[in-house]
């Protein structure tokens, strides 16, 4: 995990493998991120001039944080949203977090939540929650191998491979994501 903050936006990337045998009983470092996390959000929260934050991970840790986010079947990895973030009782993701990041949103500056792993069933996800906070989910789909049945394919290889950007809109202040198909880079 690590922050990246810049004059008008700030970005922190979590580790969100929580739940990989390496990190799954490790105490120490979970509650290291974890205050690393809470004081990066502290530090946005209060900074004026930051406008934009982004909270991008592997896993789609945020995929159930919103009422309209339990509306779909799957984002990205399903078992996500239960990552403990902690060694404690209910200290997944939506637990610890979202209060935060929804006063950081009320406050006018825009939360962007993007996570990868979103192939295995839509390759791209993007949705604006209650809050007003953006969430996006890209992905490769690793799950139709070159020699799957028909029905396989048709079923998760409906979407080109793509990647996210993110462009810079003068105009509103603000970032837009654009999906890209690989095959137009």
């Amino acid at each position: 995990f690590y922050e990246d903050v810049r004059k008008d936006y700030a970005s922190f990337i979590l580790n969100s493998q929580m739940e990989q045998q390496l990190f799954v009983d490790s105490c120490d470092y979970k509650e290291i991120q974890h205050t690393a996390f809470l004081e990066f959000l502290d530090k946005v929260k209060n900074e004026e001039s930051i406008r934009s934050v982004f909270i991008l991970s592997h896993n789609a840790v945020w995929s159930d944080m919103e009422e309209s986010l339990r509306e779909h079947a799957l984002i990205g990895n399903a078992a996500s949203a239960w990552y403990d973030f902690l060694c404690q009782w209910a200290a997944e993701f939506r637990n610890l977090y979202f209060d935060h990041l929804v006063e950081i949103q009320s406050s006018g500056k825009q939360v962007y939540c993007v996570a990868g792993d979103g192939g295995q069933y839509s390759k791209t996800f993007y949705q604006i929650g209650e809050s007003g906070i953006e969430y996006y989910v890209t992905g490769i789909n690793n799950s139709v191998i070159e020699h799957s049945d028909e029905a396989t394919i048709q079923k998760f290889n409906t979407e080109p491979d793509s990647v996210l950007r993110f462009i810079y809109d003068d105009s509103s202040n603000s970032f837009v994501g654009e999906f890209i198909p690989l095959d137009n880079l």
